[in-house]
């Protein structure tokens, strides 16, 4: 499957898309049909994602209208639906060929930015293993007054976009048994290849030399090793960003092994990673002016013969001890290395993505990711890019006393506290240990990470959720 958006000097003598706000049925003609006759009894008022399709004539005739919603209410998260929408929707119909104009975005650029970036988010698809895949290519004619150049500039960035978004959710798609620490790496590595991308990866008996023994201790149990993935970007000579993304490629829980309806989709447990990844590769193929460094631990946390046990104590890092009262409470382990060896980078900023708990599903559910800092600036910052764009995010309490709950008895903290309460918060205030020193940024993806059904504008499965609110983060880095 392959989406193109072209520029049209002249229109195509293909099918026709309209897009329409519901302010729009106040008039009785547009484009020359009559509104009032064609919609006699129809549904379509022009609410957003409504769709109706007018056949005219020979086999290539018909005429395709999308309601947008209200026009006030029009932001550029509706414009990337409404582009994924239509790509769907032409899948759907099996049409290779359409015209569209889009001087309905006009007034604001932006929006065209983020339809198109749509366009290519709805090109996406999971069936990586099916034997009867159909290998279609769909041509999207635009017509637009913003100039050629102009246009071919907003196209290029868009399908880096597109394609940097796709690709996290493909990696967070793919079954475990494709993806592990190992293959994950070497992915990565041959994807980086000749870029400006350095990639190191440092192996089992590297990670015991580093210190990193809360990354060996997780993956004691698996066959597979462990990888630490290291990936600097340097296009700036300000200090960089760090991204810390958890990379546990299977979670079964350790020896506290998770149920039945709870463990058959943690294969996405290494969503934060794949964010990580593809964050950087979109800022390495738009020659972005930054600097960031990706920390990505990669793991399987199962519950071999050498498994780690409730009870057991693993000097981190940072130095601190940690006892480990619960080994499917993982994820913080691993990343609380990945964040204390990123400090070695000197970085302006630490910023983890994790699906990390379960509690910010219940807190949240799944429009929102759970933020965690106690920097004013990036709270406001991430909350304005979030609702700009729809990867929205919720500031969440962070407040000192929630850590008193993760004082050990035996050890400097144990990864789990005694309550059945706030426990994304304390699994944040865990974290935040390890960052000590340097401005700290949280963000709990558990409830964003996929879909469990079938969207009017996104398939099941993986959302791809970070990238896009990393990419504009940057974008607007001081």
């Amino acid at each position: 499957m392959a989406i193109s958006i072209k520029y049209a000097k002249k229109v195509e003598k293909i099918g026709n898309v309209k897009l329409l706000f519901a302010d729009d049925f106040k008039k009785e003609k547009i484009d020359g049909f009559n509104l009032k006759k064609i919609f006699k009894g129809e549904e379509f008022k022009g609410k957003l994602f409504d769709f109706f399709l007018i056949k005219i004539g020979d086999r290539n005739g018909y005429f395709i209208l999308i309601g947008l919603g209200e026009r006030d209410k029009f932001n550029g998260e509706r414009a990337f639906k409404i582009g994924s929408f239509l790509t769907l929707k032409l899948k759907e119909l099996e049409l290779s060929s359409v015209n569209i104009s889009t001087e309905i975005f006009d007034r604001d650029e932006n929006l065209l930015y983020e339809f198109f970036s749509g366009i290519f988010y709805g090109d996406y698809e999971n069936n990586f293993f099916k034997s009867d895949k159909k290998d279609r290519n769909i041509s999207i004619y635009i017509n637009n007054s913003v100039g050629e150049k102009r246009f071919r500039k907003l196209l290029d960035i868009t399908k880096s976009i597109g394609n940097s978004v796709n690709l996290c959710r493909e990696y967070v798609d793919l079954p475990a048994n494709y993806i592990n620490p190992i293959t994950f790496s070497d992915r990565v590595r041959k994807m980086f290849k000749g870029s400006d991308v350095k990639v190191d990866i440092l192996n089992l008996k590297e990670i015991e030399k580093n210190g990193l023994n809360l990354i060996k201790a997780v993956s004691s149990g698996s066959f597979n090793e462990p990888r630490l993935l290291i990936l600097e970007y340097k296009n700036s000579k300000k200090s960089p960003v760090a991204l810390v993304g958890k990379g546990v490629t299977f979670d079964s829980g350790g020896l506290n092994l998770k149920p039945t309806n709870y463990i058959e989709d943690m294969k996405t447990d290494m969503a934060g990673g794949a964010v990580v990844i593809s964050t950087i590769k979109l800022l390495s193929d738009l020659k972005e002016k930054v600097n960031v460094v990706g920390i990505i631990p990669l793991v399987e946390n199962l519950p071999g013969k050498n498994a780690i046990k409730p009870g057991d104590v693993f000097i981190s890092h940072s130095g601190k001890s940690v006892e480990v009262l619960n080994t499917d409470a993982e994820g913080r382990l691993i990343l609380a290395d990945g964040i204390s060896y990123s400090k070695k980078f000197e970085p302006s900023v630490i910023i983890d993505l994790a699906t990390l708990t379960g509690s910010a599903v219940v807190a949240l559910g799944t429009l929102r990711c759970a933020l965690f800092t106690k920097e004013e600036k990036l709270r406001e910052k991430f909350w304005r890019i979030g609702d700009k764009i729809g990867e929205k995010v919720w500031p969440m309490p962070f407040d000192d006393e929630y850590g008193e709950e993760l004082k050990s008895d035996i050890a400097d903290l144990k990864n789990i506290s005694g309550s059945k309460y706030g426990g994304a918060i304390t699994a944040a205030k865990f974290l935040e240990n390890f960052a000590e020193g340097f401005p700290f940024v949280h963000l709990d993806i558990a409830g964003v990470v996929d879909l469990k059904s079938k969207k009017n504008y996104a398939i099941k499965g993986a959302t791809g959720f970070g990238v896009r609110l990393l990419y504009n983060f940057f974008r607007e880095v001081d």
